[in-house]
């Protein structure tokens, strides 16, 4: 079963050539009808035979792919039987071209014409069958015009939501949490492909869930099959998005543990919800208001990086992005770039340690080594380690220093009780996310009792 899944995959590789060879083949042969372009015959018939080919080929590997299931049934066999009627199509032209196999010139001719015309008809419904298969029904028309979508059968588009220009006045679920579904997570869980049997295009197929269960359980992350999708790291096999696909950015999976946790509304306003201040400046980046500068620059102005040490971040992999055109404080990131990240590539980070004020290292294999290095970054104010199993209390030591830090996430650490003892000074320090790490409740209670202004996040509902 696994080797036909991996077989099958190669069917979106290859489903391109008979695509546009035997469109050629048949736009070709069309225009030549009366004899007026003899010079195309000779590339016809090799187009033909390569498209047919190809055609037969990309249909072997469909198949395979469409034993995987997770399609809309009724899309799936438009597809395959479009494609199927295609493929015998293409060796019917191909023969038909050929006249050892008709004698006869007149019915050759004729027949080739009406084959080459259903085949430029069918290659143009195939494609539309499989693109509904990857992107939705409606993905075609989307973005027409309305009175197109009424001729074409579909509904008509709702009006789109006024932009976000207050906090308070956002809908939570339509506002906040489904444009990040939307986003990231429908292509592969829509009505058309429902990967794991899951549809997310409404709240209520969040609650139904798929084939693992919920995808959302109010109040509970433990029991969220989304949330602990999306925090998995990326080389596991249960990551989503998966593939390849661009996965959440840390303040998308922020917005959707935040939302779970207030009950995971489908109605009302943030203003009917606990916004607290830790989780604000995030909700306002999503929405773009400029709040949200007052939380990312505690530190004074500083002079623009040199350009030489920027690019040479780039060169190692890192995403460097300046906060804002207001100043020169950088966001850098390593969590994507797939490479190892050695002690040595960290290093490189020493010559802009003032300017560095967010780091990512999610899912970096880090070890208590490599926090000796983050440990000089002196003017940190947002830091995420998560996903990083070796990281332990004994690298955490390094992170003592670390006086302008507000944002730690320890998920999937080795972090332990005495971590906590390491950090719990830190002045500024107010969001601490610790799921699954080595933590235990009652000292993440005891840091809450201490520290009442600082969120001490451990999946775990409080009560």
């Amino acid at each position: 079963m696994d080797l036909l899944q991996f077989l099958g995959r190669f069917h979106v590789l290859i489903v391109h050539f008979p695509i546009a060879l035997l469109a050629l083949a048949a736009l070709f042969h069309l225009l030549n009808r009366k004899g007026k372009y003899e010079t195309y015959k000779a590339g016809v018939n090799k187009l033909l035979l390569i498209g047919l080919l190809s055609a037969v080929l990309s249909t072997v590997l469909g198949l395979m792919l469409a034993r995987n299931g997770g399609y809309d049934e009724v899309a799936m066999l438009a597809h395959k039987r479009s494609g199927i009627i295609l493929t015998v199509l293409s060796i019917l032209a191909w023969g038909s071209t050929r006249k050892q196999f008709v004698s006869l010139e007149r019915i050759q001719t004729m027949g080739t014409q009406i084959i080459m015309g259903l085949i430029l008809l069918l290659v143009m419904l195939t494609g539309h069958y499989g693109g509904n298969l990857t992107h939705g029904s409606e993905y075609l028309f989307d973005h027409a015009p309305q009175f197109v979508r009424s001729v074409a059968g579909f509904p008509l588009k709702a009006a789109p939501r006024p932009p976000v220009t207050n906090l308070d006045s956002a809908h939570v679920y339509l506002d906040l949490v489904e444009p990040v579904l939307r986003r990231r997570c429908v292509s592969c869980h829509s009505e058309s492909k429902t990967k794991g049997g899951l549809r997310m295009t409404s709240h209520a197929e969040l609650l139904k869930g798929g084939d693992a269960g919920p995808a959302v359980v109010a109040n509970n992350l433990n029991d969220s099959e989304l949330f602990r999708r999306v925090t998995l790291s990326e080389e596991e096999e249960e990551f989503m998005p998966p593939d390849g696909k661009t996965p959440l950015t840390d303040d998308q999976v922020t917005i959707i543990e935040w939302w779970i946790q207030q009950g995971a509304p489908e109605e009302g306003k943030l203003a009917d919800l606990t916004v607290d201040e830790d989780i604000r400046p995030t909700l306002e980046r999503h929405f773009g208001l400029g709040a949200s500068a007052a939380y990312a620059f505690p530190l004074p102005m500083i002079s623009p990086i040199e350009a030489s040490s920027s690019q040479e971040f780039e060169e190692a992999g890192f995403m460097v992005n300046t906060l804002s055109a207001e100043n020169n404080y950088l966001d850098v990131d390593l969590s994507t770039s797939g490479e190892e990240v050695t002690v040595e590539t960290l290093k490189k980070l020493l010559k802009a340690k003032e300017h560095i004020t967010w780091l990512n290292l999610a899912g970096c294999n880090l070890t208590d080594d490599h926090l000796e290095i983050i440990g000089q970054l002196t003017n940190l104010t947002k830091l995420n380690l998560s996903r990083n199993a070796d990281i332990t209390e004994q690298g955490t030591t390094h992170l003592q220093n670390l006086e302008e830090l507000e944002y730690l996430n320890l998920y999937a650490t080795g972090a332990s009780d005495q971590t906590l003892d390491h950090i719990k000074a830190l002045p500024r320090l107010r969001s601490l996310f610790l799921w699954q790490s080595n933590v235990t409740l009652e000292k993440a209670a005891e840091l809450r009792a201490d520290r009442p202004e600082m969120t001490v996040d451990t999946g775990e509902k409080e009560v």
